[in-house]
């Protein structure tokens, strides 16, 4: 989902904008590589129990529409936990872990104690 470009000249003599990330021209990672993403910007998932599987959370969140997409999602290297790509659809996600695929970040979240 990159908007990379290479260094010819436009019909009008400029060159065209190099190595931006989106499509609007704006780079989201900072100079160390990192993307922009912040917790703060994060969705919370909370957990019913102490982990919850990879593509589970992508169905549940709602970022796959099936369990086959997710695999998909997941085996294409589009997925990234914890700032690193994971390729395992049964990774054991658990409170504090961090999901992100296609700019959206998923925050899981401990289940509320006061819960019945």
């Amino acid at each position: 989902m990159s908007a990379d470009t290479d260094d010819t000249e436009d019909t009008d003599g400029t060159d065209d904008i190099d190595d931006i990330d989106d499509i609007d021209g704006t780079d989201s990672t900072d100079d160390a590589g990192n993307s922009a993403d912040n917790d703060n910007a994060a969705t919370d998932f909370t957990l019913r129990g102490e982990h919850i599987t990879l593509d589970a959370l992508l169905k549940a969140s709602g970022l796959a529409s099936s369990g086959g997409a997710a695999k998909q999602m997941i085996q294409s290297g589009l997925v990234q936990v914890n700032g690193q790509a994971e390729l395992r659809r049964g990774r054991k996600l658990r409170t504090g872990d961090r999901v992100v695929f296609a700019d959206v970040a998923v925050r899981i979240t401990a289940p509320d104690a006061a819960r019945p």
